[in-house]
């Protein structure tokens, strides 16, 4: 790929993720609540968004995990990107323990598609179930 390419694709991105965070906030704003949980760690202004309307939930994880394969069973890895490993360790254990008890519905960044599913406890660390989905339009 020579700099033009990648220049390109850079932008392709940018305006992929700018569209996807207009959605995200007309969401929001057609939302009965939605408030922000601090989880600092990964930055130190990082945060969990939780959306809520008719008595469910649909908390977006952010960067809170990247690599699914290994933060699930073992949620107290961290990654050289995380700005305090301390912080992302406990704010990524809390908010899973939480999520698993009350079964709420998870949006997540870096999981396979769909992304959008329930988080179990599973021994010491967590299984995902991801949400059922089909591409009928009923």
């Amino acid at each position: 790929m020579d700099a033009g390419q990648a220049i390109g694709r850079g932008r392709c991105q940018f305006v992929r993720k700018q569209r996807h965070q207009a959605a995200v906030a007309q969401v929001v704003a057609d939302r009965d609540v939605q408030h922000a949980q601090a989880t600092y760690g990964h930055t130190p202004v990082h945060n969990v968004h939780v959306l809520e309307s008719e008595g469910k939930q649909l908390v977006l994880l952010g960067d809170l995990i990247h690599v699914a394969s290994v933060q699930l069973e073992s949620p107290e890895v961290t990654i050289g990107f995380d700005s305090n490993e301390t912080h992302a360790r406990s704010a990524r254990a809390s908010v899973f323990k939480a999520l698993a008890k009350d079964g709420s519905l998870v949006a997540v960044a870096h999981f396979p598609f769909p992304g959008v599913g329930r988080l179990r406890a599973a021994g010491k660390g967590f299984v995902w179930e991801p949400l059922n989905y089909s591409s009928q339009v009923k």
